[in-house]
């Protein structure tokens, strides 16, 4: 599940970057918080702190903070994660698809999965 994250992040950068799309892409880190409004004890804290201590055996860049931004709160820190306009990006591809066997399709659920097309 982690991989396949990165995996598309990566694949939504390069798209960015070889298409020049203006979607505000930008590289960011991402917070896993106790829940706003919930007060915060010891039991969370470790939580927390077990979470950070499992992804970073896993290999992931991330480490308990103190403190979150905007939140203030306990959290785990994940840095390489993304932030974009999720249509700005998807309208600008959809512009790229020039047909010749190309489509784009709505609605339209999946009948098989290939695991190597």
């Amino acid at each position: 599940m982690w991989d396949a994250g990165l995996a598309a992040i990566a694949q939504i950068a390069e798209c960015v970057e070889t298409e020049s799309i203006d979607c505000r892409f930008s590289w960011v880190p991402a917070y896993l918080h106790t829940p706003v409004g919930v007060s915060v004890d010891e039991d969370a804290v470790s939580k927390l702190t077990a979470e950070a201590d499992a992804a970073a055996r896993l290999g992931f860049d991330a480490r308990f903070i103190d403190r979150a931004p905007f939140g203030n709160l306990p959290a785990v820190e994940f840095d390489g994660q993304a932030r974009f306009h999720p249509a700005r990006f998807l309208s600008a591809l959809a512009t790229r698809v020039g047909g010749d066997g190309s489509a784009i399709s709505e609605h339209t659920p999946p009948t098989a999965v290939e695991t190597n097309p």
